[in-house]
């Protein structure tokens, strides 16, 4: 509820990997929620040239942690000879980041698209629904696939 309140004053911090910015990180690595939207409020940013790079150390602090939250299951499950591996926590939720920013760039791409179209406002709407009758059943097939990973 007040993640956003706490992402922007980040932007006044001393330090680029500031005390905020850690608590933030550590907190978004056990709730795939915070995770999601610590990582949007802080992309975001990332477009404003003033603060960029600060939080550009937060995004890459976030994606090393998850990496890290990884590679500590992987070595916990060759220790104690675990089979099948699922990926952990911190694999499934940065899979789930990385797919989210896949999809934004898709429909990015599938406006500026739309908007290249020429003719009129029929011909444009035929070809938004071309390209995202497209995308949905990639999503379609996306979900199934993750479906049938869990069972």
């Amino acid at each position: 509820m007040f993640l956003l309140q706490l992402v922007q004053p980040m932007r006044f911090e001393r330090s680029d990997k500031s005390r905020l910015s850690q608590l933030l990180v550590q907190r978004s690595l056990t709730n795939i929620e915070l995770a999601s939207f610590l990582r949007w409020y802080v992309a975001v940013e990332l477009h404003d040239p003033a603060y960029a790079k600060r939080f550009y150390c937060t995004y890459k602090m976030l994606e090393e942690n998850m990496i890290k939250q990884l590679v500590i299951t992987l070595r916990l499950m060759l220790l104690l000879g675990m089979g099948a591996f699922d990926g952990g926590d911190g694999f499934k939720l940065w899979q789930s980041l990385v797919r989210q920013t896949e999809l934004t760039a898709q429909v990015c791409s599938i406006m500026r698209d739309v908007r290249n179209v020429p003719g009129g406002t029929q011909k444009k709407i035929e070809k938004l629904w071309h390209l995202l009758s497209g995308l949905l059943s990639e999503l379609t097939y996306f979900e199934e696939v993750i479906h049938s990973k869990r069972h």
